[in-house]
């Protein structure tokens, strides 16, 4: 999977959500509570490989999206 963003604000969230999904990336949605509050975290995934991940990441940060580091979930 691909980090794409926590976010205390949901509107945020759906916003990278579609901004992914209009490039052809699906994604998904984790809600935790932190000692802050509770977050929106968004990751694009899953992949059919790391490689596959890679190359997705490259073009999710090419559309402006601040990705993280390809990670196993």
């Amino acid at each position: 999977m691909v980090p794409l963003g926590a976010f205390t604000n949901s509107e945020n969230a759906k916003q990278v959500q579609d901004k992914a999904a209009s490039a052809g990336f699906k994604s998904y949605t984790e809600n935790v509570k932190l000692p802050q509050g509770e977050q929106t975290r968004v990751r694009a995934g899953p992949f059919r490989s790391r490689d596959a991940a890679e190359k997705a990441r490259d073009r999710l940060k090419s559309l402006g999206l601040e990705v993280g580091q390809v990670a196993q979930r």
